[in-house]
């Protein structure tokens, strides 16, 4: 983990990684391989993100005998829109991120309007590229898009806009720290 080069509330990044001890790796059920990534599909109006995390609101049950929760995940999804005016304050001009619009209110699973989940602790979930569904290649049956590890949530904007940080910024850092082999 790097200091945030303007402090805390300034860090546009706001990533951290850390290297696993073998024995934990094997614990873990999957791991996203290189090819798994996507790292080209930059600002791409009309991509279909999906954030996925254990938000505070949906993980607050504890077990106090266990000394455990039981961990609920989350997802949002919605195509990528760049704000212009949230884009001009970050690095990049926004090209460093994908904005998805979260607004108060959202669908369920079955298509119901319902109050959206507070995403407070989503920070460090997933965002996942699942291309171009109004493409008529994909409509069509043409091509069948492939979800991709796109980047990492950080944080919520009073604008309602749901940021992640694009892994074409979080790959380069996590190379370079790697020991040399």
């Amino acid at each position: 983990m790097t200091a945030a080069p303007h402090g805390r509330a300034r860090d546009h990044y706001d990533f951290a990684f850390h290297f696993l001890a073998e024995d934990l790796v094997a614990k873990v059920r999957r791991l996203v391989g290189m090819d798994e990534m996507s790292i080209s599909a930059r600002s791409e109006r009309g991509r279909y993100y999906s954030a996925l995390g254990y938000p505070n609101s949906k993980n607050r049950n504890h077990n106090p005998e266990k000394r455990s929760v039981k961990a609920r995940l989350f997802t949002y999804s919605d195509i990528h829109k760049v704000d212009p005016e949230i884009a001009a304050k970050l690095p990049g001009d926004g090209d460093h991120h994908i904005f998805m619009t979260y607004d108060k209110r959202s669908r369920d699973d079955e298509g119901n309007v319902v109050n959206s989940t507070a995403p407070k602790g989503m920070s460090g979930g997933a965002v996942v590229d699942a291309g171009r569904p109004a493409d008529l290649n994909v409509f069509f049956g043409g091509e069948i898009p492939v979800p991709m590890l796109a980047g990492v949530v950080i944080e919520l904007r009073r604008k309602r806009v749901l940021l992640g940080v694009r892994m074409e910024v979080i790959l380069p850092e996590l190379l370079a720290a790697l020991p040399k082999v």
